[in-house]
């Protein structure tokens, strides 16, 4: 699993990859990063300050690319490739959408291809029909939220129906009020970036 965020105003221009949610005990410090370690010495998460002077990025959720992993690897000695979850974020279908009464929550069924999602979802448009970026469980967010098995209100929810913001996906084509709305011929079950690397299209 994992999630890369990158922000060029940040403190250092710093991107950020979170690996796990496992509790830090200890940490690796250098002149251009600092490695999370947790109690079983695996990586946690890895900072890289100054990082437009090695690649330049647009700011926001980033997609790992052989380029990227190669940069990262020769900075820190650490392959991204062997964290990667292919299964964290899909292109769903709301098949069902019903209104959880006295709430502005909805519990959706949401077809992914491999199996069928029961998904609590508090979105304004959301609606039967709709293509949709699943994050299944499993999943991390740019800020470091790690998708789980929850419960709202005596329902079960296995995923998240996703909005640009949450992704941090910014200068899309993308709606920004909601949940993104792909478009129909987005293909279920595929991987969102397969999408997002092709969004200048729509």
């Amino acid at each position: 699993m994992i999630a890369i965020f990158y922000n060029k105003n940040s403190l250092k221009d710093t991107l950020a990859i979170t690996l796990n949610d496992n509790k830090v005990i200890s940490e690796k410090n250098s002149d251009n990063y600092i490695i999370g370690y947790n109690d079983k010495n695996e990586v946690s998460y890895i900072n890289i300050f100054d990082f437009s002077s090695y690649m330049d990025l647009e700011p926001g959720f980033i997609k790992l690319t052989s380029n990227l992993a190669s940069t990262i690897k020769k900075l820190t000695n650490i392959d991204l490739f062997e964290y990667i979850n292919c299964n964290d974020f899909k292109i769903g279908l709301v098949t069902s959408c019903e209104p959880i009464e006295g709430t502005h929550l909805h519990l959706c069924k949401v077809d992914i291809h491999s199996q069928q999602l029961q998904i609590v979802c508090g979105a304004k448009n959301v609606r039967p029909n709709l293509k949709v970026v699943v994050a299944t469980i499993g999943s991390i967010l740019p800020n470091g939220t790690f998708i789980k098995p929850g419960e709202l209100l005596g329902h079960k929810s296995f995923g998240m129906l996703c909005s640009a913001r949450e992704l941090n996906i910014v200068n899309s084509n993308f709606n920004n009020i909601g949940i993104i709305e792909l478009p129909d011929d987005a293909k279920i079950g595929l991987s969102f970036d397969d999408v997002f690397t092709k969004q200048s299209q729509f």
